[in-house]
Parts: structure tokens; C-alpha cells; sequence
């Protein structure tokens, strides 16, 4: 482990989906102080064993549990709270070559949540790569988890890293939930998408006709096309809205139980403050991007002086065109 990255150890775990790069992984979120051993364990057994004895588990729960033969269970570690403490767990899974994988991975946390109080943070192998879920609280109860978008660059496992100084609950999980948390309006892997949503954008075509000015070449057959991609509905799901379909869909598999120590947390005030985050992060972003829109619309002008078409095309990129 010494001298490799986070990304280094996501991506051996990508590759090797094995105990050891597992607790690499574990170890680098900076949740414990030592090597963390791990339960390598039977879910059926693991669940109706340690699980609560009072939950009942319909056909299609019962069926997706004997599915999964393994999963990884680290030890608890503890964050304060205003009344005590709360439990915080790694669960660790490989759900790749299942059918319907980001279903598969809602109906795995709604039934470990279900399973086991506390706070769980889950680590899912899919086809596509290594995902990082979490138990969520929220008004609705019935939305009690969320996933995020693949990390490749172990981007999430840094958050964790960063946030695990938190001593607080209440911080530590704002912190972790606001980071992964995917955008259900725009998803970083559905360009088009992304592209449609955010509308028409003038000062690409004003770019587009001083390109025209200059070189006295013809833009519109450019202009023609960017115009029409708005004009009827692009009907992309994004990543985000995939899995608050699946939440949505499973409403139905939550804990019978009232955890009092759950209770303590208001939801809503968990979720103004990580919308005020979420707005502050956008806002940020948002800033950066209009300083720097017209100093990078010079240098490509100035650039591409004598290659138009490659002007155009490097333009659309600066402004994430499609």
C-alpha cells in the first residue's frame, strides 16, 4: 500500500475483488486506526443469524438472499451523537454479472438496512466498476439508502478519508452523503442529456457567427443542428433518477422496527443543510466557469486563427456541446 494512490487501490480492487484489496480500501477511508479485519460471511446465515429476529422477509428479499452467497462485514466504528453513539459499518459486496445490477444493488442496502441499525456504508462491485453506497435518513422513511456513480478515481474513498476526522455524527454523515449523493437532473455519463438540460446556450452561437465574421465561412448548417437537438424532448434516465426509481420501486422493504437512536436525527434539517452544500458546490462551480468562458473563447479564437472547423469543434467542447 505504501506509495500507491486511492485510485491505485480502487482500481486493483476493480481488478480483484478479494478480501485483501478490500480491507486496502477500508483502510484508506480512514475510519480505523488499524488494519481492519473483516467477516467473510454467508448472507443468509449472516442475516437471519445476526440480523434482527423481528424483521420479516418477503419471496423476492428471501430470493435475492440466496443469491448472494458471500459478503464482507467490517467492525463497527463509532461517531457521537447528542445522546450517544452510532454504530458506522463497511459492507462489502460483488453483484457484477447480475442482471439488472443497480437494482440488485438497492435491494442489497434496503435489506441490510433493514437488517442491521446503524449507519452502513457499503462498497459494490458492478460490472462497470467499484460503487459506494450508504444508509440514508430521510423524512421518507422508505428512502433509505443511495449509490453513487462509479469511482474510478476513488473520489468517494477520499471524501471518507477527509470526513473521517468528523467526531460528530451528524457531520460525518452531511459530509459523505453530499458527496455521493448523483444528481437526479444531470448525470455526468448521459451527455445529451446533461447537454438538453441545461438549454439552449446563445453564446455558442455568437462564438459561431464571429467565427463566421472572421473567415467568411458559413456556420449555419452548425447553428441548424445545435438548434434542432432542443427542439423536441431528449428522454434520457439519468444515473440518479435510476436509482430513485429502484428506491422508489422497493419503498416497501424498510425496518418494522423504530430505532430510537435513528430517531434522534431530524431529517429535515439534514437535508437543508446538505442542500445548502450541494447549492454552495454548484454556485462555486458555476463562477469558475463564466471567469474562465471568455478567456478560454479567446485563446481558441486566437489558437485556431487559420483551421475554422477545428475552432467550432473546440469551442463546442469548452461548453460541453454535444
Amino acid at each position: 500500500m505504501l506509495g500507491q494512490t486511492i485510485k491505485d487501490i480502487i482500481e486493483e480492487l476493480n481488478n480483484d475483488f478479494s478480501a485483501q484489496h478490500i480491507e486496502k480500501v477500508v483502510l484508506s477511508s480512514g475510519s480505523y486506526d488499524v488494519y481492519p479485519h473483516h467477516q467473510c460471511v454467508n448472507l443468509k446465515q449472516y442475516i437471519f443469524l445476526n440480523g434482527e429476529s423481528d424483521e420479516v422477509y418477503s419471496k423476492l428479499e428471501r430470493h435475492f438472499i440466496d443469491s448472494v452467497k458471500y459478503a464482507y462485514i467490517f467492525p463497527d466504528f463509532y461517531k457521537e451523537t447528542s445522546r450517544g453513539k452510532m454504530a458506522c459499518r463497511f459492507i462489502a459486496v460483488d453483484l457484477s454479472g447480475n442482471y439488472d445490477e443497480i437494482f440488485q444493488s438497492v435491494l442489497f442496502m434496503k435489506i441490510m438496512n433493514k437488517a442491521i441499525d446503524g449507519f452502513n456504508i457499503f462498497i459494490i462491485k458492478l460490472t462497470d466498476g467499484i460503487h459506494v453506497g450508504i444508509k440514508t435518513f430521510d423524512r421518507d422513511e422508505s428512502r433509505n439508502c443511495t449509490l453513487s456513480e462509479v469511482d474510478s478515481e476513488g473520489l468517494y474513498i477520499e471524501e471518507m478519508e477527509w470526513a473521517s476526522s468528523y467526531k460528530k455524527f451528524f457531520d460525518y454523515y452531511n459530509s459523505i452523503f453530499a458527496a455521493i449523493k448523483p444528481l437526479e437532473k444531470m448525470g455526468v455519463d448521459y451527455d445529451e442529456a446533461a447537454s438538453w438540460r441545461r438549454g439552449m446556450q446563445y453564446d455558442y452561437i455568437e462564438a459561431l457567427r464571429s467565427v463566421e465574421l472572421l473567415y467568411g465561412v458559413s456556420v449555419q448548417k452548425e447553428i441548424d443542428r445545435y438548434c434542432a437537438f432542443f427542439e423536441e424532448p431528449l428522454i434520457v434516465e439519468t444515473f440518479g433518477e435510476i436509482v430513485y426509481s429502484y428506491v422508489s420501486e422497493l419503498s416497501h422493504i424498510k425496518s418494522s422496527r423504530i430505532n430510537t437512536l435513528e430517531m434522534l436525527f431530524e431529517a429535515e434539517e439534514i437535508e437543508k443543510i446538505t442542500n445548502q452544500t450541494e447549492l454552495k458546490r454548484e454556485s462555486e462551480m458555476e463562477t469558475m466557469e463564466d471567469n474562465n468562458d471568455a478567456d478560454a473563447d479567446e485563446e481558441i479564437m486566437n489558437q485556431y486563427r487559420n483551421d475554422p472547423e477545428a475552432m467550432i469543434k473546440m469551442l463546442k467542447g469548452k461548453r460541453g456541446i454535444m
